[in-house]
Parts: structure tokens; sequence; C-alpha cells
């Protein structure tokens, strides 16, 4: 295996050192989402994040009418490039074209580069004079999807006798979803995902309408004083997401600078197919003054739980899956059995450098959610009810931007966050970080900036920076220290730990880019179950990453990448995988496919990889062992209104009798997977 490793990278070193610059631009979109995304491992990716970028594919943010606040959730420009960007629009009208932004101080090459394919304009002399159901019928951006994946071995519960676990649906995967909207103005849509296993049914009363998930919004958007109006699903994103942080937040990955502070979004359509994120209900925002805006808002959903009885006959919920799967009768006992209602309100002061505002939040559930009985988990969320509170400000001076937040829930438990992003240079940006969220803040809904899944037990210091050395040149780092008052998952001890992040992105031209990234993460760590006092020890983590996309042709583009990892404990262990990539356009059809091998010794050295999809899906790999990961998908686009899509995937593991683990288990050594869809422009 490693001495195949060895030869396939002289074999990309030789394809690298061949690429030809061209004079095509070419838009990689899974490059500009990795940009953000690059230091992913099993504790921080958000899959309804992912979808949130996928989604901006579809429906890219105008420029010519989004707010500061929009602009700002993109994470690709600095404050400098914000400001700019707004004064040219307030100095100089509407952009009449993409090329425009080559005008505006401050927005280089690699920029543009990568904001392209999240953006739009929007004709300046267009006038919006047709009523609003017109307008829903005669809007462009009008799409259907439909998607049917199938793992082609059979899965052990497809082949258990055992009734409790036998999935009682067939193998398919299910996916649909329609969606019309335009900026700034409407949006209505639905999707519906049936899980592979999952039966079709109708029974009402279980709340169970023919597929296992249905989600559906209507939102309107600047109806005089209304800013906006969604029913249906919906997210909620406000202050620094210590509170309500449903929408963009990467935290610590490629991007060390503008993912840090979160931007005053408030809610947005819900259309991602992640079963537990969404509030359902109603929320709206009007505006009692030019800067002054409320926003009520309320939610009633069921979420997936185990209930269980206590000895005195009160029924508890003691877990709480988020899954989504329910496939045989042991996981359909879990769906929809605990009501979960909140409600708020949240009032938000809109100056020209200060902005501000303050959240309450209300939970209730209608049964008790008892706490786990772990060491580390005494202060988790437990009982029938929850109150939040939470104050925001944020400041603007020049090329700085000041944000912060403080929240307090019903126990006393409290959390803040204090940043600043500064562009000290048109060349060098800065960002400093400070967090302290003490073990009893517990808030169900929060997405703020920390270390761990949940800004819990922690306080940490973060410092991060961005230097374009020249228009081809930029170097970008951070430095993270922080500490855990309280014992938490694997590490029963009080600790600390560190984490340090170095990326290198040379960019010659459009149709070439270099990547190199050094990681380093320490934590404390149990030593195992040979040290029955849980003793601990200082696990270290050393990662190592290095990416070349180049054109050879026009179409013709290709990818290498390589990733390395050690982590020391108690032992030292090591792993690697390497990648090559290759898509190729022929008039109509674009060909993709990737071949990957990969070699690591445990678990802890388990290697994440994105995976280029079709339309509107993710796929996020976790190599682990020995073996080889191979996909290929053909896109056809018949003519503007459809557009097909099919992927072939197949995993070949070395020394294995099977793959998967419990009911997804198969025989053999080889697993693979199809997938087919279908677009289609209304």
């Amino acid at each position: 295996m490693k001495k195949l490793l060895i030869l396939l990278s002289l074999c990309l070193v030789y394809l690298e050192a061949s690429a030809q610059k061209t004079g095509q631009q070419d838009i990689d979109i899974q490059a500009s989402i990795d940009d953000l995304m690059s230091a992913q491992d099993g504790e921080t990716f958000d899959e309804a994040l992912y979808e949130n970028y996928l989604e901006l594919l579809n429906n890219p943010l105008d420029l010519n009418t989004a707010t500061e606040a929009q602009v700002r959730s993109l994470l690709f420009l600095s404050e400098t490039q914000i400001k700019a960007l707004l004064r040219h629009r307030q100095e100089q009208g509407a952009l009449l074209s993409i090329y425009e932004l080559q005008a505006i101080p401050s927005f280089d090459p690699i920029t543009i580069q990568r904001l392209l394919p999240f953006i739009s304009l929007s004709d300046p002399s267009q006038q919006i004079d047709r009523a609003l159901f017109k307008r829903m019928l005669n809007n462009d951006n009008n799409y259907l999807i439909a998607r049917v994946t199938r793992i082609i071995e059979t899965r052990e519960g497809f082949l258990t006798t055992d009734s409790s676990r036998r999935f009682m649906g067939d193998p398919q995967q299910y996916y649909l979803r329609f969606r019309s909207s335009r900026a700034n103005d409407f949006s209505i849509g639905f999707t519906a995902e049936q899980d592979a296993g999952e039966a079709f049914a109708w029974k009402p009363d279980k709340q169970y309408y023919g597929v296992d998930f249905f989600s559906f919004h209507a939102q309107v958007q600047n109806k005089g004083r209304l800013k906006q109006l969604i029913l249906g699903d919906y997210l909620l994103q406000a202050g620094q997401g210590l509170v309500l942080g449903g929408a963009f937040g990467t935290g610590k990955g490629g991007e060390t600078i503008n993912s840090l502070r979160r931007s005053q979004l408030g809610a947005i359509p819900y259309t991602s197919s992640v079963e537990h994120a969404y509030l359902r209900g109603l929320s709206a925002t009007y505006a009692l003054s030019k800067n002054f805006q409320l926003s009520p808002f309320f939610s009633y959903t069921h979420r997936d739980a185990r209930l269980e009885t206590d000895s005195l006959e009160m029924v508890l919920a003691t877990s709480r899956p988020i899954s989504g799967l329910h496939r045989n009768m042991t996981e359909m006992s879990t769906r929809k059995q605990l009501g979960e209602s909140q409600y708020g309100i949240i009032g938000h002061y809109e100056g020209q450098q200060i902005q501000g505002g303050i959240i309450y939040q209300q939970m209730h559930f209608s049964q008790a959610i008892r706490g786990t009985q772990n060491l580390y988990q005494p202060f988790y969320f437990q009982g029938r009810e929850a109150t939040n509170y939470s104050a925001y400000a944020n400041y603007t001076l020049y090329n700085f931007s000041f944000f912060s937040e403080f929240a307090k829930n019903h126990r006393g438990g409290y959390g803040y966050v204090a940043g600043m992003l500064g562009s000290l240079s048109p060349a060098f940006d800065v960002a400093l970080l400070y967090r302290h969220y003490t073990t009893d803040f517990v808030t169900i809904t929060s997405n703020a900036f920390s270390e761990s899944t949940r800004p819990q037990n922690e306080s940490g210091m973060y410092w991060g920076f961005k230097y374009k050395m020249n228009h081809t040149l930029q170097v970008s780092a951070y430095v993270d220290l922080f500490t855990f008052p309280w014992m938490r998952y694997r590490s029963y001890n009080p600790s600390t730990g560190h984490e340090y992040l170095l990326n290198i992105l040379y960019q010659p031209n459009k149709t070439q880019s270099y990547t190199l990234q050094v990681r380093e993460e320490v934590k404390e760590r149990n030593l195992g179950i040979d040290h029955p006092f849980y003793l601990t020890g200082l696990g270290k983590k050393h990662s190592l990453l290095l990416n070349a996309n180049y054109t050879l042709a026009p179409g013709l583009r290709l990818r290498s990448r390589w990733q390395w990892s050690r982590y020391a404990l108690a032992q030292t262990s090591m792993g690697m995988a390497l990648m090559q990539d290759i898509s190729y356009d022929i008039g109509k059809l674009r060909i993709s496919g990737r071949v990957a091998i990969f070699d690591t010794d445990d678990f802890d050295n388990r290697q994440y990889v994105n995976e280029q999809e079709v339309w509107l899906a993710y796929s996020l790999q976790a190599y682990t062992g020995q073996g080889m990961r191979r996909y290929l998908m053909l896109q056809y686009d018949v003519n503007k209104k459809l557009s097909c899509w099919m992927r072939y995937g197949h995993m070949h593991m070395m020394n294995s009798e099977f793959m998967g683990s419990g009911l997804d288990r198969t025989a053999g050594n080889r697993q693979q997977e199809i997938r087919l869809q279908i677009r289609l422009s209304l």
C-alpha cells in the first residue's frame, strides 16, 4: 500500500509540472467550499451549514440588493472589502457587471474567483410591477429536484429475522425538493426525504404523511414595514449564536478571519433534509422605525426521543437521537415522541456604526428530559422548561469591526464572547476573539464559536491573521488556547489545550491554485480502560495537507490532494490519504471522478474528505483502515430546463470481511453505491 502511495505521488508531481495556463476562466465550486471548511473533522462538520452553501449556489446572493449582514455571511470578504463594496454601491449605484468588482479597491483576483459561484447581479432597470402571485408564477428561478440513491450490496437490516430490528422499507433512498424564490422578495418550497429502509405510510395520528420527513416554507420580504414573514420551517440566527445560532457559522477551519463573526441574518427558510435542526411555525420581522426592528417567533414541532418510565411512574425522555433514521420498529419507537415548543422575540437596532439588540427565548417540552448518568455530563440540560436571555452589540470603526454577546439561562449559567476583526492594511487582516462559557451554560439552539461541539464548559482566546503578500500568494494562520474547567467527553479531568493552523495559498492565475496547510491540536484525553482511575495524558495530533487545482486544457480540470496525520498519546499512530480528481467537459456532458487510496493505523487518524456530488447534495467520507475509494459522476444538461446526473461510488477495504457496522453492515470487503438525479427548471 505505501509503495503504491509513493508511486501515485510521483505521478501527481508529473501531472502538476505539466499543467499549462489557459485563458479560460474556470470556476471550481468544490474548491470554494473547501476553502471555508478545509479543517473538518468528526466533531466540527456541520451538514446543515454545508447545505446552506449549496443552496447559495442555486440561489446566489444579489450583490445589488444584499444587506451588509448578508454580504458578511458569505465569509469570503474582509471588513475592508465589505465597506468598499457598500461604498461603491452607494456612490456609483448598482453594479452593472460582475467584472465591475475588479474596479472596487481591495478586491483581488483570488477573492473575486471565490465569490463568483455564490453571487449574482439584478438588473437595476428592472422594476417589480406585478402582483406577488404573478411574480411567483412567472419567476425564472423555479426548480424541482428528484433523487434516488441505493447501496447495491444488501445490508444486515434487510436480512435479519428479528422483527423489531428488520428494516420495513425498500433499499432506495428518495429525495424530492421544489423551490421558487426571488432575492429579497419571496421564497416558497418543500423538501421530502425517505431514507433507505424507511417505509412509505399514511398515519396522520403518528405525523406520518407518506414520506418519513417533509419540510415546507413560505416567505415574503420587504412589504412596507413588514421586512419578512416566514410560515413553516426556518432557521434563526441572531447575535453571535449564543442563544440562536441556526445558520452560517463555520468555527475554525480554512478561513481564519471572516468566519469568527456571526451575521445578523434573523430568520431564513429551512431547505435542508437534516431532521433535527429546524424550527417549525412562524417568524416575522417588523420595522417600528428606520433603525429598530422587532422579530417575534414561535415554533412547535416533535423531536425524536426515547421515553422511559421511572420508579415513580413518570415518563422521561432519556435520550434524543438525531440520526433521523426510522427503519425498523426499534427506531420507529423514538420517532417524534417529544413535543417541543419555543417562542421569543428579538429586538434589533441598526445604526450607522452601532448595531445591537436583545433576545428572549422560552422553551417547553411535553416530557421531562432526564440528565445523563455520565461523569462528564452532570450539567447537561434536564427538565421540561428552559429560558434564555442575551444582549449583543457590534461597533464598526473605520476598517475594524467589534462584536460581542452575553447570554444567561434560567439555571444561572452564562456565556459571553467578544471579538474584533480588522484590516491593518489592504493586505493584512487580523482577528481576536475571547469566549467564556460556564459549565452550567446550556442553550439547545446555540451555534457559537467554540472548540467543543457546544458552547459550554470552556474558555479560550483566539488570534488569527491573513496576509496577502502579493496578488498570487496568501498566508493565513491562527492560534487558539482553551481550557475546560470540568470533565468532558473522553477526558475525565479539568484540562487545557491549544491548536494552531498555518495555511499558504498560491494562485498564479485563474486556472491554478496550490495549498499547503499545517495543523496541530493538543488536548488531554483518558488513557483508556487499562487505567481505572481515569488517568489522562496529553494527546497531540499533527496534520498536513497538500492540495493542487489546475487546468490542463479548456474544460479539463485536475485536483491532487494529500492528507497526513499523526496522533500521539500512550502510543504514536499515523494515517494518510492520497486523492486524484478529474473533471472534463464535453459539450453538454461533464465527467467527474476520483481515485483515493488511504492507510490509517486507527480511528484517531481517520481522514475526512469532501467528495464532489450531484447538485445540492454533499458527501463527507471518513477514511479509516486500508483501502481504496473511487467514484465516477456524469452530468448531462439536456437543455436549459433539464439536467441529469448519475454517480457511482465504490469502496474497497483491505483485510476486511465486512463493510460498515450494526444493521448497516454488508458482507465482503467491497461496497457500491449508485445515485441518480434530475433537475427540472420550471
